[in-house]
């Protein structure tokens, strides 16, 4: 607190004089006498209101001012005994300190003179013609608040008021009140001795304060009032910003992602709270009459709403730090990375899943009217896990955003008898060209304890909305298998030709496969004949090399018509596992047409017990209406991928293919869902240009353009010698990468890394090619820090046609890994990154290597969630 007095003066006098003794003297005896006098008032006052409350209020305020006289007196003594000493003037700029009694005689001089006297600082003024009354100017900072005088009044920006009592308690009282705090005083004496030079020793008396104050004023002097806001609570403003800035860095790096789980945390309150309010009613609705009656008392319904609050809190808090959704906290075994959020995490974003059911098997996949439709294997049922098999149903426009429909098939489970009392297995859909009506062709399963598990052949029509699916009266189509060894008969898949008449009265098939729908039929021509021909996948017990060993094979029926009425015939084997082969049954068979002109066909099939996905390029013989494999065996997936199915996409002009991707983590119960259709893959013939032959073309759907949300910018050519690459710009669990690689004699082999953290690659999902061998390897052992997850390695053999360099095109959506090599090969695998930064790329070539045409885009989320 400084006091700054202004003395007036003469204009005329230009000498320094010393302040009159007289005029402090005659202050003094004034206002003891004034003193005096209050005090005789207050005795009087004191004398009629003694037994009341408010008398000793006063008679405690009494002994204060007769105290406070009585120091001002010992005070007074002081001060006029005390030495003078040396007197700063504007010429020599030295300071001196005067009693209160020089310094008010000081008002005749002419140039303007600084003294310090009791943390008072003078400064003469010569006094102009018509200046107003002296008043008390207060100048006030702000004051934060101090939670040790929150109960205290305190005082607001004061003006210059005329009454000078009001003015004198709020100066007082604003100072005080923080120089009384033992926890400030010594902060508050550090900031006011720098910044404001205010003695501390004079400050120690409030009654010397005031006094002063009235001496200034009286004087003709203003006083002018500092205060300061708290030190510690300037402290904790600079800590508060710095955690504002911190979080708003936090909120710029991972806006989205929290977004993402902000909103879905919302959704999961709402949804808790409609639940607990419907469970509420329903047991509002059954509680008896006597105890709807009982209520809580009175005094303990405060009680028990905050304890019911509480326990409310509880609960949500622990859920949703179970669920992950809160964002996780730094782990400090890890060195600081932060662990990722389980729940949300791992679910595919632009792929096709079931919101909270387990699903496996595509069926049916059809196009009509622009819209591509699919069924898939589901059970819909509370738990992850494959049984109660029914068929989903789910539309889309451009085989990204999925819209979910009823379910398609149910099992029988009310009847006895039914063929398909205990699941609807896989199958396809099939238009019939006559009536343009689509029909379901099913595998149901009457048991399912042992081989053979009930199995036979059903169908149905499906409604003209798509919305359901009207069983045939006269299931099951094919309610016998036609020979007794055989293990397994599942998974029709039919096709329709047309019967051409020569004149030799020989019956000539011209096949049409594509989405088993035909062609509208040109005006004027007539009606033409129909073939349709039904394919199950099986296996035949046999003995081979003098052991009981069962071969893979594929069934063939046939049948004149597709209604209700028609039954399909035995026409016996399409083709059989070749030698070489080890498969005991094939699941899916399907047909996929690549040469009209020469009938060359693929033929794809799941092998069982391997799991693994083949197909075979061959010749359909219509003759004999046998398949001729005249290729080596190849996989659709060398990963997880299995039970693919095609169908015919007359809007896009060619066949496209889906494939179930199955989970490969034990504990399911955290994802909330099982099983992922692959991204929709165009298959397509590409030509050996040496030898002729057709090969199997396959890449991802052109449509995955129309949902890229934003390019990276990185370098689109990089070399490498025996040298890494990191993509800083990469950080994406949603992602598509794309590049080509130029290989060199020295090069060993090349890799790319994805879902990586980078730079120490804790958990890291690595793609290599050797080159040598020419095999692509996916080394899963750091893709995943969970116990519970496969981390197996996957390879694959590849080969080069057509002068053709390595290409990748690498799907990353969460924890789905897809890699399309050379649009000839593919892999499908799923990993499960435990960290949060996990979502790096980056490059590595052992030798010489060059990569170019280099693209990263991210990929928007198409799946609706509820």
């Amino acid at each position: 607190m400084t006091f700054t007095v202004e003395s007036l003066s003469d204009s005329s006098s230009e000498e320094n004089t010393k302040p009159s003794l007289k005029t402090v003297k005659e202050i003094n005896s004034q206002q003891a006498t004034s003193t005096k006098k209050k005090i005789k008032a207050n005795k009087q006052s004191n004398h009629n209101n003694k037994n009341t409350k408010q008398n000793k209020k006063q008679r405690k305020n009494q002994n204060k001012n007769h105290n406070k006289n009585r120091s001002n007196t010992k005070n007074r003594d002081k001060l006029k005994n005390k030495p003078k000493s040396k007197v700063r003037s504007s010429n020599d700029q030295k300071t001196t300190n005067n009693s209160p009694s020089e310094s008010s005689s000081d008002s005749s001089s002419d140039s303007s003179s600084d003294s310090e006297f009791s943390g008072i600082t003078f400064k003469s003024k010569t006094k102009s013609k018509g200046e107003s009354k002296p008043k008390v100017e207060i100048i006030q900072a702000p004051i934060l608040e101090n939670p040790l005088f929150k109960n205290r009044k305190r005082n607001q920006n004061s003006s210059n008021e005329d009454d000078l009592g009001q003015t004198k308690k709020k100066t007082k009282r604003n100072y005080y009140q923080i120089r009384n705090s033992k926890q400030l005083r010594k902060e508050f004496e550090k900031i006011n001795n720098k910044v404001y030079e205010i003695n501390r020793d004079n400050l120690s008396s409030k009654s010397q304060n005031l006094k002063r104050e009235n001496d200034i004023l009286k004087l003709g002097g203003t006083v002018t009032k500092y205060t300061t806001p708290y030190p510690i609570m300037l402290k904790r403003i600079q800590k508060q910003k710095k955690q504002d800035e911190r979080h708003n860095q936090i909120r710029a790096q991972f806006g989205d992602v929290i977004e993402k789980r902000e909103t879905f945390n919302q959704k999961q309150i709402k949804k808790r709270k409609q639940k607990k309010y419907q469970r509420f009613i329903n047991f509002k609705k059954n509680e008896p009459k006597s105890k709807k009656r009982l209520g809580i008392p009175g005094r303990m319904k405060n009680k028990s709403i905050i304890a019911i609050v509480t326990l409310i809190s509880i609960i949500v808090i622990l859920n949703t730090t179970i669920l992950g959704i809160i964002l996780p906290k730094t782990n400090e075994v890890s060195g600081g990375i932060q662990l990722q959020p389980f729940y949300m995490s791992q679910r595919p974003e632009f792929h096709f899943t079931a919101k909270s059911n387990w699903i496996n098997d595509p069926n049916g996949p059809l196009y009509f009217n622009g819209k591509r439709h699919l069924y898939y294997q589901l059970n819909p049922g509370p738990t992850l896990k494959w049984g109660n098999i029914s068929w989903g149903h789910t539309v889309s426009t451009d085989f990204f955003h999925w819209e979910d429909l009823p379910i398609a098939l149910d099992p029988a489970w009310d009847s006895k008898t039914a063929s398909d009392r205990e699941g609807c297995w896989s199958g396809s859909a099939i238009q019939n060209p006559t009536t343009k009506e689509f029909s379901l062709f099913y595998t149901g399963v009457s048991h399912q304890w042992a081989y053979p598990f009930g199995e036979a052949q059903c169908a149905g029509n499906i409604s003209s909305d798509f919305l359901s699916v009207n069983k045939w009266t006269t299931n099951p189509v094919i309610g016998t298998q036609p020979l007794d060894n055989i293990i397994a008969f599942r998974d029709p898949y039919l096709w329709s030709e047309e019967v051409v008449q020569k004149s030799n009265q020989e019956k000539i098939f011209k096949t049409k496969i594509r989405n088993n729908s035909e062609k509208k039929e040109k005006e004027g021509k007539e009606a033409k004949d129909y073939q349709y021909w039904m394919a199950i996948g099986s296996g035949i017990n046999g003995t081979k090399d003098g052991q009981a060993k069962p071969t893979a094979t594929v069934l063939l029926y046939k049948a004149t018509e597709i209604n209700n009425y028609q039954t399909f015939e035995y026409y016996g084997q399409l083709v059989s596992a070749p030698e070489g082969i080890e498969d005991e049954i094939w699941e899916c068979p399907d047909l996929i047409l690549l040469n009209e002109q020469e009938s060359i066909y693929m033929l794809s099939v799941s092998a069982l017990p391997q799991r693994k996905p083949r197909y075979f390029v061959g010749k359909l013989n219509k003759t004999e209406m046998t398949f001729e494999i005249q290729s080596q065996q190849y996989y659709v997936d060398a990963g997880i991928y299995y039970a693919s199915k095609h169908y015919y996409d007359e809007a896009k002009g060619m066949s496209i293919m889906y494939g179930w991707n199955n989970e490969e983590k034990k504990n399911l119960d955290p994802l909330h869902f099982a099983g992922v259709i692959g991204t929709p893959r165009e298959i397509f013939p590409i030509i050996n240009n040496e030898t002729g032959e057709v090969n199997v073309g396959m890449k991802v759907v052109s449509e995955i353009e129309s949902i890229r949300s934003k390019e990276y910018p990185i370098e689109k050519t990089i070399t490498l010698n025996n040298d890494d690459f990191i993509f800083s710009q990469i950080q994406s669990e949603q992602l598509q990468f794309n590049t080509k690689v130029d290989l060199f004699e020295n090069t060993d082999l090349i890799e790319i890394s994805v879902l990586c953290n980078l730079p120490s690659r804790e958990e890291c999902t690595r793609i290599l090619f050797l080159n040598k061998s020419s095999t692509i390897q996916v080394v899963r052992n750091k893709s995943s820090l969970y116990q519970d997850t496969n981390t197996g390695s996957i390879e694959l053999g590849i080969d080069f046609i057509n002068n053709e360099n390595l290409k990748f095109v690498i799907i990353i959506d969460h924890s789905l890994l897809e890699i399309f090599i050379n649009d000839r090969f593919a892999i499908s695998t799923r990993v499960y990154p435990k960290f949060w930064k996990s979502r790096g790329v980056a490059i590595r070539a052992k030798g010489k290597a060059i990569f170019s045409n280099i693209q990263a885009y991210e990929i928007k989320s198409t799946m609706k969630r509820d």
